[in-house]
């Protein structure tokens, strides 16, 4: 009797070869961390730098209704294009794009917007540097 092609060890052994070989043609990747960025912020906002391969091409910024508030310039910097205060308390993943000339990688930004009144706070003194929050103020 003839075992069936999901039998052999050949297509066992083809199926993760060939994965690996898609994964290393589209890959994705995801920064560790969330930007956090203050409500206020005018258009114009560096949010964030990617770090383009080495033999980068373009960025592009996914199409979704997020992606109105934000651009992606050449060199990778991330800034807000318009009011972002619609955004606060929203949890936000931009998909970008970046092209190389043989691939095509997917990252995927993740940001909070929050009020300002509401972030950590850093108070130089004389002594040293402090930061509180505001739940622990008196």
């Amino acid at each position: 009797r003839m075992a069936g092609w999901g039998g052999t060890p050949l297509l066992r052994n083809l199926v993760p070869c060939a994965l690996l070989l898609l994964a290393s043609l589209v890959t994705t990747s995801a920064r560790r961390g969330t930007t956090v960025i203050p409500d206020d912020v005018r258009p114009g906002y560096t949010v964030r730098r990617m770090r383009p391969a080495p033999q980068h091409t373009a960025y592009t910024l996914s199409d979704s209704p997020l992606s109105d508030y934000f651009a992606v310039l050449e060199d990778g910097l991330v800034m807000t294009t318009s009011d972002i205060h619609p955004l606060v308390d929203l949890p936000i993943n931009l998909g970008v794009l970046e092209e190389t000339p043989n691939t095509t990688s997917s990252h995927t930004l993740h940001m909070y917007v929050l009020r300002r009144d509401e972030m950590l706070r850093f108070v130089k003194s004389m002594d040293a540097e402090r930061a509180h929050i505001l739940e622990n103020l008196p």
